[in-house]
């Protein structure tokens, strides 16, 4: 679920359109140093955009690439904040022009920690760096400094996902199974807020 799994039902948004918003905006808003923020475990993923997208834009604008990675799931906040933590560290030791001035994040969870975690070293969002994180979790737009992310329709899928599950499980008296289906729903999109 979430994404289009080869050989298996599937269910998911079109991550490319939002994706592509998130970074164009971040470039539109002056960021020039825009680093991607994701546990080691969630680069690369087969079926997901979000790494290809990332490096075709940095090589779109001529920008080096900047993949900060940790060890952690994509859901687990506290390796988040302490990569953000150790980033935030790092930062102090390099020269100005190098340092990462945006950070595209995996997911919304991924990008509270980050948040968390550079601001308890003293950085402003989005002042000192500016957060953008996908998924549009309800707390999102509830913190102090409300987090900019794309708008992905998880209701929808796990909706949609259930419908094919139970024509799934209609279907068994059949010997042969059918081939495997994948449901597209509709793009997701960019909700600005004052984390960018």
């Amino acid at each position: 679920m979430g994404m289009n799994i080869p050989g298996y039902d599937s269910v998911a948004a079109v991550l490319e359109n939002g994706v592509a918003q998130a970074l164009d905006h971040l470039r539109t808003q002056g960021y020039s140093r825009i680093g991607y923020f994701a546990p080691s475990l969630m680069l690369n993923r087969r079926g997901d955009p979000r790494d290809e997208i990332y490096r075709g834009k940095m090589a779109e604008w001529g920008l080096p690439e900047r993949i900060i990675s940790y060890e952690g799931t994509a859901f687990d906040v506290a390796a988040a904040r302490a990569a953000a933590e150790a980033l935030a560290d790092s930062m102090a030791q390099m020269p100005t022009d190098e340092r990462p001035d945006a950070l595209f994040c995996f997911n919304d969870m991924n990008a509270f920690g980050a948040m968390m975690g550079l601001r308890r070293k003293g950085l402003r969002i989005p002042e000192d760096m500016a957060l953008v994180g996908c998924d549009n979790l309800p707390l999102a737009m509830q913190l102090d400094v409300p987090l900019t992310t794309i708008d992905y329709p998880l209701e929808a899928v796990c909706q949609n996902a259930v419908r094919l599950l139970v024509g799934r499980i209609r279907e068994t008296h059949d010997s042969l199974p059918p081939e495997p289906r994948h449901m597209e729903l509709l793009k997701t999109n960019l909700v600005v807020r004052e984390s960018s």
